[in-house]
């Protein structure tokens, strides 16, 4: 099985089959996912149980269990999934593959004669899901032979509070670490490698020393742009006559939602949600909304250019206006506008009492925020950590809360604005003049 083209620090994963703990930190497109599977297939191969477990349900089973079949098949090995039970078997050694993850750390411990452990994306996962899973290990197999149990971890780096327990342990045992850069897999070429490097924030950002380099940054994000316990949980009655704006945060498809916030100067007024939604369909949503409520302007994300639409056909009649969430901030002391809309919506929550109940699709929003953590870059700005942090973590595109802020930058945006006021070239020409100093 080694035999496969594997690059360098693959294969000294693969090799190191004697070592007790072994940890691969790398930077994104370096493989781990695949040679993690191998690594598993192996171990099925020589009639031992593993677990395996993920930060959540849809990386396990989207993403391991997807690689390890991947694997099988390319090997010529036998298997059967059975995704309900969260398991691999594999009948010609008669070994099992147990799924598990974050979202349920307490789901492996009637689990026995597990030999093996491997944890995927490890930074981004509990310390007690990796507790749980270890104390499963004992030193047996299938046929009876004693073994010594193995612990297997990859991951990029992760800024998040959730990496501390795998900081702590690969600062105490440096020795078990395998590392590898982005640039070390020359099969990704140097197209993918300059755009990760864009997406992450350019040469200078912290997170391109992680997410290219493989490092680890040396603070964590425990900060929180917004403090979901400042949110009010009461308000006043939403009236006719009040104003409100309008964020939406349109999704480029998959697994990902279109999500508008209504919202006026007490806090959210209510959410909208659609998979799969064309752009006439949003369209529509958005001039419903704008015959239903006293909409004195709306703001979506147009980053990647998939919310251009919603923003053209509706600019002249709504207001609306497209955002960059990477276009800078009108505060220097900001990495970017997202983090100014993120800090911004924090200040609302503490000072104003804005509204966010507790309940429905707000628990999906509060939890999306509580992920949400900054640290000082380089060049002393707050910086809010990438989404793909907190999509690893809660398995889907913070959505919610990029309408929310979204729809609070809309009402910053037309302060100047009387409200009540229903000239939408007027607000409009407000709308377009304030987001473009904001990057829009």
């Amino acid at each position: 099985m080694l035999d496969v083209g594997l690059l360098p620090h693959q294969l000294e994963f693969m090799e190191r089959d004697a070592d007790k703990r072994v940890a691969l930190v790398t930077g994104v497109g370096c493989g781990k996912t695949m040679v993690a599977a191998m690594w598993l297939l192996q171990q099925a191969a020589d009639y031992q149980n593993s677990i395996v477990s993920a930060q959540n349900y849809s990386a396990l089973h989207k993403v391991v269990f997807a690689e390890i079949q991947r694997q099988a098949r390319r090997f010529g090995m036998a298997f059967d999934y059975n995704k309900q039970d969260k398991t691999i078997f594999f009948p010609q050694s008669g070994a099992t593959i147990y799924g598990a993850s974050s979202e349920a750390p307490d789901s492996v411990l009637g689990l026995t004669n597990i030999s093996n452990y491997l944890a995927d994306e490890s930074a981004y996962s509990c310390e007690a899901l990796r507790n749980n899973c270890e104390e499963r290990c004992r030193g047996q197999d299938l046929k009876g032979r004693i073994i010594r149990a193995r612990y297997r971890y990859t991951t990029t780096p992760s800024s998040l509070p959730t990496s501390l327990w795998f900081r702590d342990m690969i600062k105490r045992q440096p020795g078990i670490v395998t590392h590898a850069t982005t640039y070390d897999n020359y099969l990704v070429g140097e197209d993918f490698v300059r755009d990760q490097i864009e997406k992450y924030g350019g040469p200078d950002s912290p997170y391109v020393q992680q997410q290219i380099y493989g490092r680890f940054l040396e603070g964590l994000a425990t900060n929180l742009a917004v403090n979901v316990n400042d949110f009010a949980t009461e308000r006043p009655a939403h009236r006719p006559d009040d104003p409100v704006w309008i964020g939406a945060d349109i999704a480029a498809g998959g697994r990902d939602s279109s999500v508008f916030a209504v919202i006026d100067e007490y806090g959210l007024v209510e959410w909208l949600e659609f998979w799969h939604a064309e752009t006439q369909k949003l369209v529509s949503t958005m001039l419903e909304l704008n015959r239903k409520y006293k909409v004195e302007g709306a703001m979506v994300d147009a980053t990647g250019g998939f919310g251009n639409g919603l923003v053209d056909y509706t600019r002249a009649s709504v207001g609306t206006v497209g955002i960059n969430f990477s276009g800078a901030a009108d505060d220097d002391n900001m990495f970017n506008v997202r983090t100014q809309m993120y800090m911004d919506l924090g200040k609302a929550a503490k000072e104003s009492h804005f509204y966010l109940p507790d309940a429905g699709d707000s628990m999906r929003c509060r939890n999306q925020l509580s992920y949400t953590s900054y640290i000082l870059n380089g060049r002393g700005q707050v910086q809010l950590i990438p989404k793909d942090e907190i999509k690893k973590v809660t398995g889907s595109s913070p959505d919610h809360a990029d309408a929310l802020v979204l729809a609070n930058r809309a009402r910053k945006v037309a302060a100047g604005h009387v409200p009540g006021t229903t000239d939408a070239r007027t607000v409009a020409s407000r709308m377009l003049a304030a987001a473009a100093r904001y990057g829009g």
